[in-house]
């Protein structure tokens, strides 16, 4: 089955090779970021650390998902930058760093590096400068680029080559992505910014342009020159101060512009991701009590597999009834059915199963295809397999196994089965061992069967595709491990983890029997009045443009709140 989390939008670059990709992350967006999303955490002495866990939980999940050993963190340099030459109120209008959080950056710094993770902080330029010199680099070199950020003034470096990802709002921009979101391609988005300036930056531009303006004035003139080349013939209080601010505009023109030629005095060939410092790492995370992250590190400096687990056999393809009713007949005699759902989608009320996959004891691994837009090879009619397996899955006698079982259940309900108890869910096993740790099953194979799984954006690269449009052998080969690795970590757990009494009580008496709660929950959902949400949500809406209004008034611009 597909990830059940949510996923970011992988827009391929150019043929979308994670292993070949620059990732630059706007270190400075992450740590703010963190800072204001989580309430202030201290250890026991008294010494601040909610920043640093913010950071380094979103990095440990970027490279999650993007596992590229290209990978480099960039922070603003203290102090005044050539910005501030040409313009000494830039940024007159940001407060300085809160006290809680600057004691936390050289523990940062420190975590970070002793990761393996090469970190720059350049005095005199910006860390979008950078980031922006290291993109082209990057490029130059034929490499693909992302930029982790969400600071849009980053849209000006887009091109074919070069992406950016938003974290916070889970979104991707390509060159497309960005004139739908301001109207100008990347190119313009200098020209677009310097225009409207930017209160948070305190760039002035030209007063009263907002964006509509200066979206309508590059349209119809291509660039700040051309708008300045047209001045006189811009009428009303807009070209008035067009006009009259004239030298304020070619100001923020410049102050906008992302530098990419900035003398790093580091080669690019330098910056690759080093193996971890464990020794390093483990101290700082005692010294700053992050107690999961310990136990984490424990277990990968001394692996906690109980036995070497031998290869994967190869999946076979059960596409006929003949290789059907072997399967079906090693089913009805198995103490336990452990399988996967592969789907079209993640909406578990709408989505249709494409193909099903099956572990059995023997050490075989199993796949069904029944929807896959593949003529190839013969399928099983979907009706006619659900038919047969109803039986089977309907039954109490037979325990049902999966990774993360609610879904499936939910899948299989929409084909009229009622998936009986009892359920085991290897992710749920998991998830009593660590309740901090990561639970998808790519990550657990590697972490407890130091097995590397195949992965499903490599097979589903983007949003427009679904699985039923994934070959048979390939979904073969992707499935059929999915089952076979969940029904492994099931018996790691159960045969050698979970002896502990307190771990296997609270799987077995709460998190095991809550699972066909939910389910139960989700399936039948809940009554609402929509008439009344209606009428609340135009009442908000008045409200929230009143509020507006007042806003705008007092402040005497527009501006995006």
């Amino acid at each position: 089955m597909p990830p059940v989390t949510k996923q970011v939008d992988t827009i391929p670059i150019k043929h979308g090779r994670t292993m070949d990709t620059l990732i630059l992350v706007d270190g400075s967006s992450y740590l703010f970021r963190a800072y204001h999303a989580l309430p202030p955490l201290t250890t026991k002495s008294g010494k601040q650390s909610g920043a640093i866990l913010g950071v380094i939980n979103m990095l440990k999940k970027l490279m999650d998902e993007y596992p590229s050993p290209h990978l480099v963190m960039i922070f603003d340099a203290k102090g005044k930058n050539f910005r501030h030459q040409l313009f000494p109120d830039y940024k007159a209008n940001r407060s300085r760093m809160p006290d809680d959080l600057a004691e936390q950056i050289d523990d940062l710094y420190a975590l970070i590096r002793a990761m393996g993770i090469p970190l720059l902080s350049h005095s005199g330029v910006e860390a979008d400068d950078v980031m922006g010199t290291l993109a082209v680099s990057g490029e130059q070199a034929g490499m693909e680029v992302l930029i982790v950020s969400g600071d849009k003034d980053m849209t000006q470096l887009i091109n074919p080559a070069i992406h950016m990802l938003d974290t916070m709002k889970n979104q991707r921009f390509d060159p497309a992505g960005v004139e739908k979101k301001f109207g100008v391609a990347p190119n313009r988005i200098q020209d677009y910014l310097a225009l409207m300036g930017d209160s948070a930056d305190n760039i002035p531009g030209v007063p009263k342009v907002g964006p509509k303006t200066a979206v309508k004035w590059l349209q119809a003139y291509g660039s700040v020159e051309g708008v300045l080349a047209h001045k006189q013939d811009i009428g009303g209080k807009v070209g008035e101060n067009l006009r009259a601010f004239e030298a304020q505009l070619k100001l923020s023109y410049e102050l906008v512009r992302i530098r990419c030629d900035v003398d790093l005095g580091v080669e690019l060939s330098a910056l690759v991701k080093q193996p971890m410092d464990y020794p390093a790492v483990l101290a700082l995370c005692k010294t700053l009590e992050f107690n999961s992250w310990i136990r984490e590190l424990e277990r990968q400096e001394s692996p906690t597999i109980v036995q070497e687990a031998p290869p994967l056999p190869a999946v076979t393809l059960v596409n006929d009834q003949a290789s059907f009713a072997k399967l079906y007949r090693q089913l009805a005699v198995a103490d336990c059915l452990v399988f996967d759902t592969e789907t079209t989608g993640l909406n578990t009320l709408q989505a249709r199963c494409v193909g099903l996959s099956f572990a059995l004891a023997s050490g075989e691994n199993c796949y069904i295809p029944m929807l896959h837009q593949d003529d190839s090879m013969p399928q099983l009619d979907q009706s006619w397999v659900f038919a047969q397996l109803k039986p089977l899955f309907e039954t109490p006698d037979k325990p049902k196994l999966a990774h993360h079982i609610k879904y499936d259940a939910h899948i299989l309900a929409n084909h009229g089965i009622q998936l009986a108890e009892p359920w085991y869910d290897s992710m749920l096993e998991a998830y009593v061992q660590d309740t901090n740790g990561r639970h998808s099953l790519d990550s657990l194979a590697k972490q407890y069967l130091d097995y590397d799984t195949m992965r499903y954006k490599d097979l589903v690269p983007n949003k427009k595709t679904t699985f039923d449009q994934v070959p048979i052998d390939q979904a073969s080969a992707y499935a059929g491990e999915d089952a076979a690795v969940c029904y492994r970590l099931h018996h790691l757990f159960t045969k050698n983890r979970l002896g502990d009494e307190r771990r296997g009580e609270l799987l077995a008496r709460i998190e095991l029997p809550l699972v066909p709660i939910l389910y139960r929950m989700e399936r039948r959902g809940i009554k609402i009045d929509t008439a009344l949400l209606q009428q609340q949500s135009a009442s908000l809406g008045q409200r929230t443009s009143a509020l507006a209004e007042e806003i705008f008034a007092l402040s005497e611009e527009r501006f995006n709140l």
